[in-house]
């Protein structure tokens, strides 16, 4: 999910590509950074990436172990209640960006949606 997020946008928004020690910074925190320097709080910022990183996470580990199948009867539970939590975040870190000053003269795409449409 954080391939989604457009680096060029934080780079223009002057966010740090890397912290104190020279190290690179990635995606999901770097967009934490922009959005704590921008009257986000640290605990509200890291809320809404929670579920982006729990995607990360669970997308990465799979990818590059082998295992045996297993059976979990719960699986769909937990993927369903993780791209729930996923659509919130996501619609709540739109609606922060759409409240910006710079975005006054913004008109919604469309405004009967509750959601954007797949």
């Amino acid at each position: 999910m954080s391939d989604n997020i457009d680096g060029k946008a934080l780079d223009r928004a002057g966010v740090p590509k890397k912290n104190a020690a020279g190290q690179p910074l990635g995606t999901l925190v770097r967009l934490e950074m922009f959005m704590t320097t921008n009257h986000v709080e640290a605990d509200r910022a890291k809320w809404a990436l929670a579920p982006l990183r729990q995607v990360r996470a669970a997308r990465q580990k799979p990818a590059h172990a082998l295992r045996r199948n297993v059976t979990d009867r719960t699986f769909v539970r937990k993927q369903k209640r993780l791209l729930h939590d996923v659509d919130e975040v996501l619609i709540n870190i739109r609606q922060w960006l759409a409240s910006h000053p710079k975005n006054r003269g913004w008109k919604e795409p469309w405004p009967d949606a509750k959601n954007y449409p797949i």
